[in-house]
């Protein structure tokens, strides 16, 4: 890019400085795309409706959004009392993840994983990151059913 292109945008002097947040998953392309490759392969055959892989990533991000959608599985919150929201991030990290042939859309209702997304699957399952993100959904296995978000989406009791 031209001197004068910058110079033009630029209408200061431009500092990085570090700052004490984290920056915000959202933003994190890696971390999506591995969380939707972790949701896919704790799911039933490695596929999952979108409406779960929503649910599931909505869930897992917050010690506190976590402790909520549990607390609904075992019937001390009410699915009315969660809010579960649509993520723009993962459809985001899902088309990635297509691209980069680790998964694959069927219908355009759910995804599944590729060999290839089996392959980072296990790697990121061996290896020592995410690890709230692996115990959660390793929780979750056997209580999210397809069923069981469905019901929770349109706020039926589970228990």
């Amino acid at each position: 890019m031209s001197d004068l292109i910058v110079n033009a945008l630029l209408d200061g002097p431009f500092v990085l400085r570090p700052r004490p947040d984290p920056v915000p998953g959202d933003l994190r392309l890696a971390w999506g795309i591995a969380l939707a490759v972790l949701i896919l392969g704790s799911s039933r055959a490695k596929r999952a409706s979108l409406q779960k892989l929503h649910f599931l990533a909505h869930s897992v991000r917050t010690p506190q959004s976590r402790t909520s959608a549990a607390r609904v599985f075992d019937g001390s919150l009410r699915p009315a009392d969660l809010v579960v929201r649509v993520e723009p991030w993962v459809n985001r990290a899902l088309a990635f993840a297509k691209s980069m042939g680790l998964l694959t859309l069927v219908n355009g209702k759910s995804a599944q994983l590729t060999p290839e997304g089996l392959r980072l699957c296990d790697d990121l399952m061996g290896a020592p990151v995410l690890e709230e993100e692996k115990n959660f959904l390793a929780t979750m296995k056997p209580l999210a059913t397809e069923r069981a978000i469905e019901k929770i989406m349109r706020m039926e009791t589970l228990v």
